[in-house]
């Protein structure tokens, strides 16, 4: 994948965002959050509750990490549980 298209998918996901979203809701990034980084195919857990598209995801889901945006600045994370789907978020809302 080409810088501008990451590039592109990460602006996208923003928007797709503040568009789900109340803008308080959105998690801020700060250098406190991108202290985990995570790889792609590698299983992580929600570190809280999640609403994505009307489905709430408890704390503790797990998932596997399908797409790393921006060296980790954002996730795309797959779940199975309660809803199978794919959530893009931030590096906060994920622990190991």
């Amino acid at each position: 994948m080409l810088w501008q298209d990451v590039s592109k998918s990460v602006l996208w996901h923003k928007q797709l965002q503040r568009s789900l979203f109340q803008e308080d809701e959105i998690p801020k990034m700060t250098p406190s959050t991108l202290t985990t980084a995570f790889k792609e195919y590698e299983v992580a857990q929600l570190s809280h509750d999640v609403k994505y598209n009307g489905t709430l995801y408890p704390k503790g889901t797990k998932g596997a990490i399908v797409h790393v945006h921006n060296n980790g600045e954002g996730y795309e994370f797959e779940v199975v549980t309660p809803k199978p789907n794919v959530l893009t978020l931030y590096p906060a809302d994920l622990q190991k």
